[in-house]
């Protein structure tokens, strides 16, 4: 076994790892992950839709410009014009998944269970 394919198993884990730390932080919150999709080769950038059944937002992470954008999940992200986003310093340890947490966490504190 190359020493890549360590390194990208041990990346891919620790993802996944965060992903479910984001899952079980929101359902404590009363907040689902309703969709998951992840692209290691495409420089990890995954997407993620999440919320209450009444309202959802998507997420979606563009692993190779370290770019984050989220809108309300009805509507489709390229054609929406208040689509919110954010860069992130991943190389200085941000972590896209922890804001997620912190949008998701703010946009439904006032939502009842």
């Amino acid at each position: 076994m190359k020493s890549d394919d360590i390194d990208d198993s041990q990346s891919s884990a620790g993802y996944f790892k965060r992903v479910f730390l984001l899952a079980e932080r929101l359902a404590r919150t009363g907040i689902t992950v309703y969709e998951h999709k992840f692209d290691y080769m495409a420089f990890g950038s995954w997407e993620i839709v999440a919320g209450r059944r009444k309202k959802m937002l998507r997420f979606n992470y563009d692993g190779k410009d370290a770019y984050l954008s989220w809108c309300d999940a009805a509507v489709r992200p390229k054609t929406h014009t208040e689509l919110e986003h954010r860069i992130f310093k991943t190389h200085e340890g941000e972590e896209p998944l922890t804001c997620v947490a912190e949008i998701l966490e703010k946009e439904f504190s006032s939502w009842q269970k």
